[in-house]
């Protein structure tokens, strides 16, 4: 059975954002700079769990935004 595809989004009171995509395989690179562009963000640290190169994945990015 595949995962639903899911993504949280945190922001926190310093304004960087925390972006986790659950479930997308590796479409979640196309999601990420999709979200990167959306939020005008630079990614600051990208992690990527076991999961990411097998059939389901979940990833966890961080973003900080510009300005």
């Amino acid at each position: 059975m595949t995962k639903k595809e899911q993504i949280s989004v945190t922001i926190k009171p310093d304004g960087q954002v925390e972006v986790h995509l659950e479930g997308f395989g590796r479409k979640c690179d196309e999601y990420v700079k999709i979200l990167k562009d959306i939020l005008n963000a630079q990614i600051k640290d990208q992690k990527f769990t076991s999961e990411y190169y097998t059939s389901t994945v979940e990833t966890e990015t961080h973003t900080r935004l510009k300005g």
